[in-house]
């Protein structure tokens, strides 16, 4: 039974493990596959319902991924095969219909489908005819549809795996986690272990999330919390992958090459922050989008605690700050360790106390925090101690100013001595501060709020040195001074406490007053403690500081006394002191212990200063603290401090340096001093008199005392914080009161001063204490809440407020300028305080006119305080009473409006002022906070101020240049954006916004050119938030382990509105209407839409989310102007002169560049960037599909009748052939569109690409070579460029859509040419998919030249291939490689022809001028031929030449030229007789494994070695190729690998021989003869294998393998592939006759070697001594061994072997030639000493050749050269001339044995010694070990004869190995 196909795609899950290779290894059937449970299979066939047939996708093992050695954007994915396997097998979970490729026939304005097939059907047809194989059939379904329905060797195309949009966050988590998984792998892999931690520990995190929110183990908070660690932890595996600084290797080809990323790994998604979903255009704005993706892409801690900071992660436009009250700080201290070296304790140890309090640098801020504990260690066990709420942190001292923890560590010594009054004194012990300005989230860069951060407090401890005095050092009281500022002096480390570590956290809360009412709260878990300052905030209680500072001793004080001061207040037993504010109050109170001349520095809280002692009827008028001092414990004098005098408490911290006396108990003599300070803080005392007065002011006015009152208020102006902040409620009531006694009393002349003195006091309280800083806004709050009853004067103030503005042109001092830094508030309070709306609303409007007023002012010097009377508006629209909603939009817009457009224009080179640059941008603040008001609530307030906005903010955007005033314009404009989107039903308002989108562009192209004039396109390690809410902007960081990154906010801000515009425009179908879009403004709207789709601006490539938006949004804006081109555009026929191409051409090049970018196309992303993408971009492609057809469709002309009958089509031609070829073509662009995994863009494609082609045929006379060649430059461009690439399912598609859609005659003689074109265009993809296989990476750089050559050769374009292969040559010249690059140039010649009526055009690269083919052939070939020279290479420098001549014979008669090759010819013949050159080694590489690539798994190649290249050399060289591979030497092993499947790499290595001629056109020759035969066409190698059994010459068999490759050596990349393996058995008479020649071979290169050395001058010993070796070996023959036993072959000879045996005596007799000739050159070179040795080898010489030397009439004789009168050599000579000499014509032959004896002896007479390079010993490698003379024989190689040159040459050339 056949196969039979099922009716769709069968989806399922193989659930049972099929692995027939494993139960069968050596199963070599490609259907059938290893398949493991979760395996994914796409049924399409099955066999009596047993077996299945379809598409298997599994999984990569980790195996695979020794693979991936380069690139890390290209992972091993998801394994496809077309496999057969049981169909129990697998569970069936779904069905998808099958992908049939089918064109309609009206669609394609195709006229009759029926009379004329497709090109598929004449296939068909054809193949039909010839065999009777139909493979498809082609069918009409009556509907105009024309379809192929696939049958037998088709198979369906596999469908897009999609990504369902429905599935959550939990998915999208399993697979981000599987996707881990391979990249964890892979770096694992190739060793970059650094980044393969961080991801296996993100891994972890990142499936215990999963787990914990899949099964609901949390609460609602953790849950928050959990979705928010999920988002931060998968933004974080793109940032590590695309980050260098995760990375060991310092080159990583993912990071160093753009658009490599094609999967889409490092992609960042943008997220919603709060719930982790992915955001689309469904649930988010453009804006939105922009701002998540921004601070996901480059926050490190993004979106951890989102719901806790929701206002950061939005858009909505923020109320005026200063409307809300900034609660004060309040600092968490938690104890964690402390820790030292030393476990002393001193005697009489008796407890330590260790004190925490803020202070900053100047003053200290609240009061101690103290544990007391027994010793160091219990400090350690921090669960003992409560933690410390520094409380009520003012703002003002800590702005400006660093602010720091203050540790002070003290202990209790017990005085042992009965003679003391002091039981125990306290010493200091050590003391530190850490810096925490930054746990204040008020101050630039701070730490989280409400987080925990850790800070470790250095300790150190305090000394004084007698010996120097100095005041540099005052002891122990001044140590935290001399810490803070850095001081060495008196500083040291104490080992019994070295570090303090805590714990700190920031809260932002008001507690309620009255919440502590007790004074210690020792009992509790937290321990509250206060300011060291009035706070308001607090409950109020009346206390008093008292401050020691330096003790000087005058009498009756040693120097080494421990001095102790100690108060109480004996006439008051009320009072009590304390240190901290959760210590237990006493009676006296102890100050630490010092030594004369140091300060104690310690601060004392006295209590109970207000309370009335019960006891006593009356407190005493005067009071004192009593100070007794102890030395060494002993009580000897006492001092009074006055604290209280009358009903005013003293301070003295206000005057300097007041000291207190200390009297001797005895003698009341003044004995020590020392410095006090003290300092009040409460409401009782010390009140200011006029403040008092000021309370007083009824009694004053029923006086008739108005002046005084008058002077009083005068006096309070004077006035600073401390004093004023105590009584603000009761200050501004009793103000109040003045104000409404005197409206009750008619504001008269007499009483004018009095409200002028009233008002100004009160803009003198509100600007003390709310002008400056914002601490205390609270306070205005409770006073409305505590006087809800005021009296109304707030038509009064507004009225003054109103005055001082009116009046600013003549009079304008501080009392204005304090008044615009509160007028907001003054705002505030007048409008609780009326009565009468419509006063009110003329005030309002007088003030706001007045306003106007004063912001007309062109004065640099009011300009801050114009800026600060803008915030009026944020205050009327907050309070506004009673107006209605369109007098205060009214008022407002009046307000704006007359402020104009000042100081606009920063960044133009005649730039603003800075001041005035204020003006505008908090104008547009001022805006944009009207959209967080009630006039955007109500419909009518709502549509005028989003008119009015667009208008302002336009303003600014069309005017001079400044980003700063640009960027809070789009932040407008995207409130007004956001405010018309929620909106319906307003066509009008949508249409005036759609009117902007060519403004907007203009202003984007104006910006873009700026920003990249002026250096914003630079990478940047810092950011500011976009659609900024407030100025300056805020910067922030960038993550640390994000690259530089390029952002220019202000260009993604324009986009982002820029595409929110065009979507609410299609949202609501808005049409464009020609009279207000010009071709100007389409142009300029397209010119918009290729900058944003480039997306220079940001990192696109990363971006996903935000590009996809930007692309859909682009495509929506060219929708919108669609309808406009089309019927506005297109010209009629009588006036086409009018078609606008440019237009044209841009609106194509747009839609075919969005259609193909990474965004669109996301069959080529991995899951979760497929999902983001596609909820975006989902419908691009259609869209745009939908618009190229139907403007290409607009674009067509009718088809005449005859063209209708030929070619089928209705319509074609006309405007469209404008677009074939020049700037505006589109053939290349409509490649990749064409090449998209979506039927609507091939469809489209096909129909534009076939209507081009008859339009191309009829106009350029049946050529359609234009179109062909802009089709291969397009398709070449996509496949040798950084990104995704189509594969062949795609080009498949289009090719049969192709054939299938174009419908012409057979006999028509276009046919061909559109056939042809077809057929071309399928082999130019295949060549490029041979290309695309090829990996990254160095190793495969050679293989990427050779199918780029393939390719350009495809391509029809001469200036791209000339270009290629001038880079490669001139490449090659630069590593002075001259033979690649004289076989570069072979390549480009090799395109040309001898043709000398052929006229080319000038070249640049190579450089050419105009001249014919054949002169431009002809200087190729000499530059060839020259390069092969200067490399050495003569026998294909000769080859060159020998070309060049046969040209000439047959093309010209050039003398001249005939004349200069022959000369060329004749020195290379020449030069060859001598060459030296040094023969590379070769090596046979078999790659076996399937850890290779396709291209080259289970290649075998020969490579090109290095002269004298040892095999453990390239072994070396390619494993550094090849990470990963392993070497295989062994044959045996290697068969094995090669027969089972592999997963490594594995390299077989051998190393092989040129073969080498045997016959006898070299016999007799020179090794220059030898040596051109060895190289002419080097094709064939061989290796030679002994085979076992032998004992002898005579039955010694061996195995010789010859490779035959593909091209002749010299090759272009130094390898090539292997053609063919021939195996033979060789015969002893064969191995006789190669080991003769061998032999022969390497005595010949020794001799000419040697007459080389002599005639160059350099020594020759090494030579000399190889020679002597080798003839010992050759002519002392054993008996029966050696040469001489060969002799055995002649006897017996079979008839068969006659050829072989004559060979071998020809090679016998060369021996003896040979021989002969080194003998004699032996006798001129041997030294005396030697003299024996040489004539021993003579007599053997004669003796064992004594045949061949009769022969061959060899005579030998010998003369007296070498006696003891004349010191010359026995020689031998040849009377019949038979000796032959290496060479002896040319100049630079090698010299003969003649010549070398004429050179010996006169060298000899002369009294020198053997030739040598002077001053030097030169040491040369032996040329071959010296033959065996034993009997067994040894097959020897041929000498190398590099082998024997000189070490100078080869060390030379070792550069080259490295």
């Amino acid at each position: 039974m056949s196969w039979e196909s099922t009716p769709a795609f069968l989806v399922g899950k193989i659930i049972k493990p099929f692995t027939p290779l494993d139960k069968d290894p050596n199963l070599k059937n490609p259907n059938f596959r290893n398949l493991y449970p979760g395996d994914e299979v796409y049924i399409f066939e099955t066999k009596r319902e047993k077996w299945a047939r379809g598409y298997a996708l599994t999984k990569p093992f980790p195996n695979d991924f020794t693979i991936t050695s380069v690139n890390l954007d290209d992972l091993p994915s998801v394994n496809q095969h077309i496999v057969i396997f049981p169909l129990k097998f697998v569970q069936v979970t779904a069905k998808v219909p099958f992908e049939t490729i089918s064109v309609h026939n009206g669609f394609n304005n195709i006229v009759d489908s029926e009379t004329v097939p497709s090109i598929q059907q004449a296939e068909q047809d054809y193949k039909s005819a010839l065999n009777g194989d139909v493979d498809t059939l082609v069918s009409s379904n009556g509907s105009g549809t024309t379809t192929t329905n696939d049958t037998q060797s088709k198979v369906p195309i596999l469908p897009i795996k999609t990504f369902q949009l429905g599935e959550d966050l939990q998915s999208e988590i399993k697979h981000a986690l599987e996707l881990l998984t391979y990249h964890i792998f892979a770096l694992y892999s190739i060793g970059e272990f650094r980044l393969y931690n961080k991801l296996a520990e993100i891994y972890h995190n990142l499936n215990y999330t999963r787990i914990k929110l899949k099964h609901n183990l949390l609460t609602s908070n953790e849950t928050q919390s959990a979705k928010e660690t999920t988002t931060f932890l998968l933004n974080k595996i793109p940032k590590k992958l695309g980050s260098k600084s995760a990375r060991l290797n310092s080159q990583s080809y993912d990071l160093d090459n753009d658009d490599t990323d094609i999967s889409g790994y490092k992609a960042l998604l943008a997220r919603d922050p709060i719930t982790g979903e992915l955001l689309s255009n469904d649930n988010s704005t453009a804006p939105y989008m922009a701002l998540e993706q921004l601070l996901g892409s480059l926050e490190s801690t993004y979106p951890i605690h989102a719901a806790a900071k929701r206002s950061y992660y939005s858009l909505e436009p923020p109320s005026n700050k200063k409307l809300l009250a900034d609660p004060p700080s309040h600092i968490l201290v938690d104890f964690k360790s402390v820790s030292g070296s030393s476990a002393y304790q001193p005697p009489g140890f008796s407890g330590m106390t260790a004190y925490l309090y803020i202070r900053n640098s100047r003053k200290r801020l609240t009061e101690a925090f103290a544990i007391h504990t027994n010793s160091v260690d219990e400090l350690v066990q921090v669960e003992k101690i409560s933690a410390a709420l520094f409380r009520n942190i003012p703002y003002s001292e800590i702005e400006n100013s660093r602010v720091y923890l203050v540790a002070v560590l003290t202990e209790e010594v017990e005085l042992r001595s009965m003679a003391t009054h002091l039981r125990r004194l306290k010493k200091g012990v050590a003391a530190g501060v850490t810096d925490i300005t930054r746990i204040f989230s008020s101050n630039k860069d701070s730490l989280a709020s409400g987080e925990s951060h850790n800070f470790s407090i250095k300790l150190f401890g305090s000394y004084m040195n007698s010996k120097k005095s100095g005041t540099d050092n005052a002891g122990w009281g001044e140590l935290v001074d001399r810490i803070i500022t850095g001081s060495e002096q008196g500083i040291a480390v104490n080992p019994r406490a070295e570090k303090l570590t805590v714990t700190l956290k920031e809260f932002k809360h008001q507690f309620a007053s009255g919440i502590l009412q007790s004074t210690t709260l020792t009992s509790t878990p937290i321990s509250r403690i206060r300011p060291i300052f009035f706070d308001p905030l607090a409950e109020n209680y009346e206390r008093l500081y008292l401050t020691l500072g330096k003790v000087t001793a005058l009498n009756g004080i040693n120097k080494d006394d421990l001095l102790t001061f100690e108060v109480t207040t004996p006439q008051n037993e009320l009072i009590t002191f304390a240190k901290a504010s959760n210590q237990q109050e006493k009676r006296s109170w102890q100050f630490i212990s010092v030594f004369q001349n140091e300060s104690i520095g310690e601060i004392v809280k006295i209590n109970g200063i207000s309370l009335k002692n019960p006891a006593k009827k009356k407190s005493p008028k005067e009071d004192f603290i009593q100070l007794s001092l102890y030395a060494n414990g002993v009580l000897v004098g006492e001092g009074k401090l006055l604290y209280k005098s009358s009903n005013r408490l003293v301070e003295f911290s206000k005057r300097k340096n007041h000291s207190v006396e200390i009297m001797s108990l005895n003698h009341k003599l003044p004995m020590a001093s020392v410095e006090v300070g003290t300092e009040y803080v409460g409401k009782v005392y010390n009140s200011d008199y006029s403040i008092e007065n000021i309370f007083q002011y009824e009694r004053f006015m029923k006086s008739g005392l108005e002046e005084d009152l008058s002077m009083s208020l005068v006096q309070f102006c004077k006035l600073e914080i401390p004093q004023v902040v105590k009584y603000f409620p009761e200050l501004l009531s009793s103000f109040y009161g003045i104000l409404e006694k005197l409206k009750e009393e008619g504001f008269t002349p007499s009483s004018q001063a009095l409200v002028d003195h009233t008002f100004k006091s009160i803009i003198h309280l509100l600007d003390t204490i709310f002008g400056k800083q914002d601490q205390y806004l609270y306070l205005i709050d409770n006073f409305l809440i505590r006087y809800k009853s005021l009296p109304k004067i707030g038509v009064f103030l507004i009225n003054k407020v109103a005055e001082v503005f009116s009046n600013a042109t003549v009079n304008w001092n501080a009392m204005s300028r304090s008044l615009c830094r509160i007028s907001s508030i003054l705002m505030k309070l007048s409008v609780y305080s009326i009565d009468d709306s419509d006063e009110y609303v003329k005030s309002l409007n007088n003030l706001f006119q007045s306003c106007t007023l004063f912001l007309s002012i062109q004065n640099s010097s009011m300009v801050n305080d114009q800026v600060l009377i803008m915030e009026i508006i944020d205050y009327v629209l907050t309070f506004k009473a009673d107006i209605d909603e369109q007098s205060i939009l009214n008022f407002v817009v009046s307000f704006i409006d007359s402020i104009g457009i000042r100081g606009l224009g920063l960044n133009e080179e005649q730039q603003s002022s800075i001041k005035d640059h204020k003006i505008i941008i908090n104008k547009l603040l001022l805006i944009h906070r009207l959209f967080s008001s009630f006039l955007v609530k109500s419909p009518t307030t709502e549509k005028i101020l989003v008119s009015k906005s667009i208008e302002w903010a336009m303003e600014v955007l069309l005017g001079p240049t400044d980003i700063d005033a640009a960027r809070l314009a789009l932040s407008i404009l995207n409130a007004c954006c956001t405010q018309l989107y929620s909106r319906s039903n307003d066509k009008e308002s949508y249409y005036q916004l759609a009117l902007l989108l060519p403004a907007i562009a203009r202003s984007m192209i104006k910006y873009n050119k700026y920003t990249r004039g002026h250096g914003f396109f630079k990478p940047k390690r810092t950011f500011t938030k976009l659609f900024p809410t407030e100025y300056p902007f805020i910067e922030s960081s960038m993550d640390p382990i994000v690259n530089d990154e390029v952002l220019v906010e202000i260009l993604v801000e324009m986009a982002s509105v820029f595409v929110f515009i065009a979507r609410i425009a299609k949202a609501n179908r808005i049409e464009i209407k020609d009279e207000v879009f010009n071709t100007e403004s389409l142009i300029t709207v397209m010119n918009a839409v290729k900058l944003i789709r480039q997306g220079g601006f940001f990192h696109h490539q990363k971006w996903l989310s935000l590009f996809a938006v930007f692309i859909e949004g682009s495509l929506t804006s060219l929708e919108l102007i669609h309808p406009l081109l089309v019927t506005q555009y297109i010209p009629p026929i009588d006036k086409s002169d009018g078609f606008d191409r440019a237009l044209w051409g841009n609106y194509f090049k747009n839609l075919l560049k969005l259609a193909v970018l990474p965004a669109v196309s996301i069959e080529h992303l991995s899951v979760v960037p497929k999902k983001a993408a596609g909820q975006i971009t989902g419908t691009v492609r259609e869209r745009i599909a939908f618009l190229l057809n139907e403007s290409w469709d607009s674009l067509a002309w009718d088809a005449t009748s005859e063209d209708i009958v030929r070619f089928n089509l209705k319509r074609f031609g006309g405007y469209q052939v404008e677009f074939i070829t020049n700037e505006f073509g589109i053939i290349q662009d409509l490649m990749l569109f064409a090449l998209q995994r979506n039927k609507a863009c091939q469809v489209v494609s096909v129909k534009i690409l076939w209507s081009l082609l008859i339009s191309e045929y009829l106009i350029n006379d049946t050529s359609i070579d234009a179109i062909e060649r802009e089709s291969f430059i397009g398709l070449h461009d996509i496949y040798t460029r950084n990104g995704y690439k189509p594969l062949p399912q795609e080009q498949n598609s289009f090719i049969e859509r192709l054939k299938l859609t174009i419908r012409i005659d057979r006999e028509d003689v276009s046919f061909g040419v559109i056939y042809n074109y077809i057929r071309n265009l399928t082999g130019f993809l295949d060549v490029l998919n041979d290309l695309n296989i090829v990996p990254v990476g160095p190793e495969f750089d050679d293989e990427r030249t050779f199918h780029k050559l393939n390719i350009n050769t495809y391509l029809k374009k001469p200036e791209i291939f000339n270009s290629f292969i001038n880079s490669m040559y001139e490449e090659n010249l630069v590593k002075h490689d001259y033979i690649q690059a004289a076989l570069s140039l072979e390549l480009l010649a090799s395109t040309y022809s001898w043709d000398l009526h052929i006229t080319l055009p000038p070249s640049i690269r190579p450089k050419f001028p105009q001249q014919s083919m054949f002169q431009r052939k002809e200087e190729l070939s000499k530059l060839i031929a020259n390069s092969f020279v200067k490399g050495n290479s003569l026998e294909r420098a000769i080859d060159i030449y020998n070309e060049l001549l046969d040209a000439y014979h047959e093309n010209t008669y050039d003398l001249k030229s005939l004349a200069y090759v022959h000369g060329k010819l004749s020195k290379l013949y020449s030069d060859l007789e001598s060459s030296d050159k040094l023969m590379p080694s070769f090596f046979r590489v078999s790659f076996i494994g399937a850890g290779f690539p396709v291209n080259i798994r289970g290649k075998e190649q020969i490579y090109e070695g290095l002269p004298f290249e040892h095999i453990t050399s390239i072994h070396e060289r390619l494993l550094k190729l090849y990470p990963g591979g392993r070497i295989v030497t062994n044959d045996a092993e290697a068969r094995i690998l090669e027969e089972k499947v592999q997963t490594g790499r594995y390299l077989h290595v051998t190393t092989v021989d040129p073969s080498t001629e045997i016959s006898d056109k070299l016999f007799n020759t020179s090794i220059g003869v030898r040596k051109y035969a060895r190289n002419k066409d080097l094709r064939f190698f061989t290796t030679m294998k002994r085979l076992p059994g032998s004992k002898s010459v005579f039955d010694l068999w061996t195995e010789e393998t010859t490779y035959e490759t593909y091209l002749s050596f010299p090759t272009l990349m130094n390898r090539s592939d292997i053609k063919a393996t021939k195996v033979v058995k060789l015969s002893p008479l064969d191995n006789a006759i190669r080991t003769i020649l061998n032999k022969n071979n390497d005595l010949i290169q020794l001799e000419s070697l040697i007459n080389e050395a002599i005639h160059d001058k350099v020594g020759y010993d090494s030579y000399f001594n190889d020679l002597s070796r080798q003839l010992a070996g050759t002519v002392d023959s054993p008996v029966n061994g050696g040469v001489g036993q060969y002799r055995n072959f002649f006897t017996n000879v079979k008839e068969e072997e006659e050829e072989s045996i004559r060979l071998l005596k020809n090679v016998f007799d060369e021996l003896v030639l040979i021989l002969n000739r080194c003998l004699i050159l032996h006798g001129i070179l041997v030294p005396a000493t030697m003299k024996l040795s040489h004539e021993a080898l003579i007599d053997l010489y004669k003796k064992n050749f004594k045949d061949e030397i009769a022969e061959l009439k060899i005579i030998p004789e010998v003369e007296s050269a070498h006696n003891t009168s004349n010191g010359l050599v026995p020689i031998m000579t040849n009377t019949s001339s038979l000796t032959r000499n290496v060479s002896t014509t040319g100049s630079h032959s090698s010299p003969s044995s003649q010549d070398t004896l004429s050179y010996i002896q006169n060298r000899k007479v002369s009294g020198g010694g053997p030739p040598s390079i002077a001053g030097s010993k030169v040491t040369t490698r032996t040329a071959s070990s010296a033959s065996s003379s034993t009997s067994d024989f040894s097959y020897d190689r041929p000498l190398d004869p590099n082998r024997a040159n000189s070490n100078a040459k080869r060390n030379a050339l070792n550069w080259r190995r490295n």
